[in-house]
């Protein structure tokens, strides 16, 4: 192996906190060691300590804050745009503690907006829902969603804190299509409350319609994404 294909000394730093905070020795919001404390560490200056935290900031794994202390940024979450999973069951996949907390459930009926998506009469009842998402409590998603009550039945605080996509299967409704647009939005004043953020900060709006295996929708969601912790991505098939 030639001399150019060693593992820089930075490069080695790098790898030592990346597997640390994979392993979650270094945990999300946790100060790192200082600048001294890593160059005794990893036996190397501390110019190279600082190459190496600056790599790791471009790369969104750590911060640096206004008092040059540097910590563990959460861990930013990879949505797949081609796949409809429940995000229980996508947090849990990732090893991450998923919670969430019920803001309203309440039946109403639906806005003329509402039941043209769902393809229902304005004298059709809803279930509007209104949660906060977490993982490792942090607030992730500040969701709003709308389910035909004559579908779903009875919806309770309890069953909302659940999985709902798991609830609507004991059912017998099985969530098969999604119809999803996506937009940037700002943060207003309910927003940035609940997602603990500042007004204005930028989000991600996914509008979303799930239909069961006869393409008969039966909820809507609007849910708001912290754009500091999602990146969205996509797998195409490319037609020559």
């Amino acid at each position: 192996m030639t001399e150019n294909k060693k593992v820089k000394k930075y490069q080695k730093v790098i790898i030592g906190l990346t597997s640390d905070i994979e392993t979650g020795k270094l945990k999300p919001n946790q100060q790192l060691p200082s600048e001294n404390d890593l160059s005794e560490i990893y036996s190397v200056s501390r110019i190279t300590v600082r190459k190496a935290l600056s790599e790791l900031v471009l790369s969104r794994i750590i911060t640096k804050s206004q008092g040059r202390s540097t910590i563990v940024n959460n861990q930013i979450i990879d949505k797949k745009l081609n796949e409809v999973v429940s995000f229980t069951k996508s947090s849990l996949l990732r090893n991450e503690q998923p919670s969430t907390r019920v803001i309203l459930v309440q039946l109403v009926d639906p806005s003329v907006y509402i039941a043209k998506m769902l393809n229902i009469d304005i004298s059709d009842k809803v279930w509007q829902i209104k949660r906060v998402r977490y993982t490792n409590d942090f607030p992730l998603i500040y969701e709003e969603s709308f389910w035909i009550s004559k579908l779903i039945g009875p919806v309770t605080k309890q069953i909302a804190e659940g999985s709902m996509f798991s609830y609507i299967k004991t059912l017998g409704i099985m969530p098969k299509e999604a119809k999803q647009d996506l937009d940037a939005v700002v943060a207003d004043e309910e927003l940035a409350k609940e997602l603990e953020v500042h007004v204005g900060f930028p989000l991600l709006r996914s509008t979303m319609i799930i239909m069961d295996s006869k393409h008969v929708a039966f909820e809507i969601s609007f849910s708001y994404h912290r754009t500091d912790r999602v990146k969205l991505s996509l797998i195409r098939n490319l037609n020559e």
